[in-house]
C-alpha cells in the first residue's frame, strides 16, 4: 500500500487478523483532527470555550476526559497562534497521548516518574491533575528535548524535577507510588498517508534495538516501584510485538502483575486485547497501546545486571 512501509506490513500481518489490519491500514489515511487539553492550573475549560465561541470556533468534547477538546476545520499552526496557547493555558495533545495519564490516576502527594517525559505533554498532564501536589520527577535522555521540556513545564506553570539522563541509570534506591512510560517505539500506529508524503524507513534490526531499550526500561520502571505500586506502560504502536508481548514477558517472569484495563469509552476505537488496551488508529485518534503493572517483589533484576546506555545525569 502506497506510503506503508512493506516491512511494516509485514510486522502487521504477525499482529493483527487481515480484517484489523485493514482498519488499522483505513486509520493511516484519515487527516487526523486537531485535538487539545485545557491546562487546569491556569485556567478553566468554561473560560477556554468562551474564547474559543468569540473567535467564531467550534469545538467539540470528549466524553471521556473534561479537560479535552476537539477543534473540527482548524490546524495545529492555527492554534498554536492564539494568545490561548503561547501563554499555556491550553496543550496541543493527541487524544490517545492522553489516555496513559488518566488510567495512572496520579494522586497528590504521591511521588511520580516519568521516565522518557520530553516534550512534557504527559508530565504537564500529571502536574494539572494533581494541582501540582504531586512530587513529579520527569526523565529525559536527550538534553536538547529536556531544555525543551523544561520550557513546556514554565510556560504550564507545572512543577516536576528533571533529569537529563537515561531512566536506566536512575539510583537503584529511588522509589516511586507511580510510574509512567512512554516507551520509544516504532511509531506504527502515528502514520499519516496523506500527510508526511514519503514511507518511513523501518528495518528488523532498528525494531529489534527498540524491543530491547522497551524491555529494559519496563524492568527498570518496575524495579524504581514502592511494592505495590503501578506502572503504566504505553506505546504510539499498533504491533504486539512492542505491546502485549512486552507487557506479557514481565509479567511470565513474576517482576508484576497485569491489571486488567476495561474500555472506558465506547468512542475510543479499541482493539481485542489482554493485557491492554489498544487504540486503532482513525480521524479523532492516534494508534496507541496503554496497559497498566503493579509490581510484585519477585526477580525484579537490579541495575547492576541490566545493559546500560546513554548520557549519565545532570539535574
Amino acid at each position: 500500500m502506497t506510503g506503508v512501509p512493506e516491512t511494516l506490513l509485514r510486522w502487521l500481518e504477525k499482529s493483527w487478523t487481515e480484517e484489523i489490519r485493514e482498519r488499522i491500514l483505513a486509520g493511516y489515511h484519515e487527516a487526523r483532527v486537531t485535538t487539545l487539553r485545557v491546562n487546569t492550573l491556569k485556567t478553566r475549560k468554561s473560560d477556554i470555550v468562551r474564547e474559543l465561541g468569540a473567535m467564531g470556533w467550534a469545538w467539540r468534547e470528549v466524553e471521556w476526559y473534561e479537560h479535552a477538546l476537539i477543534l473540527p476545520g482548524r490546524t495545529e499552526p492555527e492554534v498554536l497562534e492564539l494568545p490561548m496557547a503561547r501563554e499555556g493555558r491550553v496543550y496541543l495533545q493527541s487524544l490517545s497521548a492522553m489516555i496513559p495519564v488518566r488510567i495512572l490516576n496520579p494522586q497528590p502527594g504521591e511521588s511520580i516518574l516519568d521516565m522518557t517525559a520530553a516534550p512534557g505533554g504527559k508530565t504537564t498532564q500529571i502536574c494539572a491533575e494533581t494541582g501540582n501536589k504531586a512530587g513529579v520527577t520527569a526523565c529525559e535522555r536527550d538534553s536538547i528535548r529536556a531544555e525543551r521540556m523544561k520550557h513546556n513545564l514554565s510556560l504550564q506553570g507545572a512543577r516536576a524535577t528533571v533529569i537529563t539522563g537515561d531512566a536506566r541509570q536512575l539510583p537503584d534506591l529511588l522509589r516511586f507510588d507511580r510510574v509512567l512510560l512512554d516507551a520509544p517505539c516504532t511509531g506504527s500506529g502515528t502514520i499519516q498517508v496523506l500527510s508526511e508524503g514519503g514511507e518511513r524507513q523501518m528495518t528488523e534490526g532498528w525494531k529489534n534495538r527498540i524491543l530491547d531499550t522497551q524491555a529494559a526500561l519496563l524492568a527498570k520502571g518496575l524495579s524504581l516501584l514502592k511494592p505495590g505500586g503501578c506502572l503504566v506502560y504505553a506505546t504510539c504502536s499498533v504491533l504486539q510485538e512492542e505491546n502485549e508481548q512486552q507487557v506479557r514477558q514481565a509479567v511470565d517472569r513474576g517482576w508484576a502483575e497485569s491489571v486488567p484495563l476495561e474500555p472506558f469509552s465506547g468512542e475510543i476505537p479499541f482493539l481485542p486485547g489482554e493485557t491492554g488496551l489498544t487504540v486503532c488508529p482513525d480521524r479523532q485518534y492516534e494508534g496507541f497501546f496503554v496497559s497498566c503493572l503493579r509490581r510484585t517483589d519477585k526477580g525484579i533484576p537490579a541495575a547492576s545486571s541490566m545493559k546500560r546506555r546513554g548520557r549519565k545525569f545532570r539535574g
